[in-house]
């Protein structure tokens, strides 16, 4: 590839780089974790969610998060379901446009190291031959 096609390579990837990083900067707050929705047993040794997995309790909602190395599972609850969805949501986008703007950084870093080799030159003086026969 020669180096105009290059250098407009570049200009495109760091125009799409700085979409990216505007949306990076854009998120606010955001929650690491799964959102898991759980259907449970209670307590009541003479209730139907003993006996049938479809009549358990639920859905409640869960946060899977991990804390310090470990799983843990929250209970959300309902006053704050949309709002922790949203959290989530927004650290997925957040993830996805992290991996993407790596993705781009690696794909200049290469284009760069392309130009790198098309721009240098040999050197118009070399070293110096022994004649044969001295």
């Amino acid at each position: 590839m020669d180096l105009s096609r290059l250098r407009l390579k570049v200009r495109d990837l760091t125009h799409e780089r700085l979409g990216l990083e505007n949306r990076l900067l854009l998120h606010e707050r955001f929650v690491k974790g799964c959102l898991v929705r759980v259907r449970t047993r209670c307590g009541q040794p003479n209730c139907r969610c003993k006996k049938s997995r479809k009549h358990r309790h639920g859905p409640h909602l869960y946060l899977s998060v991990n804390i310090r190395g470990k799983t843990r599972m929250i209970h959300v609850p309902k006053a704050w379901a949309e709002k922790t969805e949203v959290w989530v949501k927004s650290a997925q986008s957040h993830r996805a446009a992290r991996k993407e703007w790596l993705k781009i950084q690696k794909e200049l870093w290469k284009i760069f190291m392309q130009m790198e080799q098309l721009k240098a030159q040999a050197l118009p003086y070399g070293p110096e031959k022994k004649e044969a026969g001295s």
